[in-house]
């Protein structure tokens, strides 16, 4: 199952690069995988499906005698995996699905009224005139702090809490970073 499972996410790999970030499995694997065919993302999604099946059948248990925190962690991801092989293959899935299927929570449009006072808040907040979105977005373009700028911005922002930190805990007097 695991070695299934590892494959499985060595495939998705080939389909969107970097999609696993980091593998200290057997190189083998990684090889094996290399070396097929283009997987086809519909077929992982029911790979995804078929192992997180046998994972709930297996009661948690597995060949390598899983715990249930460690069962439910495979559980959850196998159900993004699903999801992320369905939206490779070209399905239209609803956003409170997808949030659904990659964070496990359950998302539901909130209280209208508690979303008018908020654009009631934000209004008075923000100044100017004009629409809404249209002065957000000017503010936020002014707080943007160009490319060219950037390092130096870093390098104050970092002596400044560097100061703020020293008041209150020793560093050490040759103590630098970089960014």
């Amino acid at each position: 199952m695991l070695r299934r499972y590892q494959l499985l996410g060595l495939r998705f790999d080939r389909i969107e690069p970097g999609f696993v970030d980091a593998f200290t499995g057997d190189p083998a694997l990684r090889r094996q995988v290399d070396d097929e065919p283009a997987p086809v993302p519909a077929d992982l999604a029911e790979e995804a499906r078929l192992l997180r099946a046998e994972l709930a059948g297996a009661g948690g248990a597995t060949a390598g005698a899983l715990t249930a925190a460690r069962s439910e962690f495979l559980a959850a991801h196998l159900r993004a995996l699903e999801c992320s092989a369905r939206r490779f293959a070209g399905e239209d899935i609803g956003f409170v699905d997808e949030v659904r299927a990659y964070f496990d929570v359950e998302i539901a449009m909130g209280d209208t009224q508690v979303y008018a006072q908020a654009h009631r808040r934000l209004a008075e907040a923000l100044p100017g005139r004009g629409p809404l979105a249209e002065r957000l977005e000017a503010h936020r373009r002014a707080t943007v702090i160009p490319a060219e700028k950037l390092p130096a911005a870093v390098e104050a922002f970092s002596s400044a809490l560097r100061d703020r930190v020293r008041d209150r805990f020793p560093l050490p007097a040759a103590e630098t970073v970089t960014y």
